[in-house]
């Protein structure tokens, strides 16, 4: 179904009562039921961050970083999906973790309409923060200051990072057989990380399967490569 195919917008007086952050969500609320809550979240604050799990001002600030990614031209066939409405549906999913087929009627929209809002959403908003959110040193100062960081605050010196592995459980992509399959009965992903000594992301890796150990993720990678190489900018 393509993007607001079907729906009724909200319009005229409904949308000017609306002097908050979702102003740009509730013009293209296609269910009173939903619409409720929005209008219920402008009066309560803390329903406000508990829907959205991010609270008015950082909802804001997400939709005004990626709203020139996720915006889509209007057609005469159709309305496409709003990019207020786009991120709170992407931000309640990935809060609630329920399948598309359940949580599309919550907002009315279909559910292979809803996977491709959450997925190019999701793409926008990396691409829009990872710079930004991952950002992995290049040259010897910084590492300097990431070492800094190591031994001011938890007396490990010389130390330029932690990294480690992190099985994610999933459901199983189609076709993946036993690929992903962990020994506890489900199935995951693994996320290594190099973080600093504040826990941030230096340089992620997502994707490998549970049959890869950390050091075998680890010597695969252009991380290792680049430490090797030296070719990161690490001090003498």
């Amino acid at each position: 179904m393509p993007d607001g195919a079907g729906h009724h917008t909200v319009t005229g007086t409904d949308t000017q009562r609306i002097t908050m952050d979702l102003s740009c969500v509730l013009p293209t609320v296609r269910n009173k039921r939903l619409l409720t809550i929005l209008q219920l979240l402008i009066e309560d604050k803390s329903s406000y961050q508990n829907f959205m799990r991010v609270d008015e001002s950082l909802f804001s600030e997400v939709l005004g970083r990626i709203e020139h990614r996720i915006k889509k031209q209007y057609t005469w066939w159709r309305e496409p999906l709003e990019p207020g409405l786009r991120l709170a549906i992407t931000l309640r999913y990935l809060a609630i973790g329920d399948s598309y087929k359940s949580f599309s009627y919550s907002f009315r929209v279909a559910h292979k309409t809803m996977s491709l809002v959450v997925y190019k959403t999701c793409e926008a908003i990396i691409a829009g923060y990872m710079e930004e959110v991952i950002e992995c040193p290049t040259t010897p100062n910084g590492w300097k200051k990431v070492a800094k960081g190591f031994a001011d605050q938890w007396n490990f010196h010389n130390t330029i990072g932690a990294i480690d592995g992190k099985h994610i459980a999933m459901r199983a992509p189609g076709r993946s057989g036993s690929y992903y399959y962990k020994y506890k009965g489900l199935h995951s992903i693994i996320l290594l990380a190099l973080v600093d000594s504040e826990y941030k992301f230096l340089y992620i890796d997502v994707g490998a399967n549970e049959g890869t150990s950390d050091a075998g993720i680890f010597l695969n990678r252009d991380l290792r490569s680049a430490l090797e190489d030296n070719c990161i900018g690490l001090p003498p």
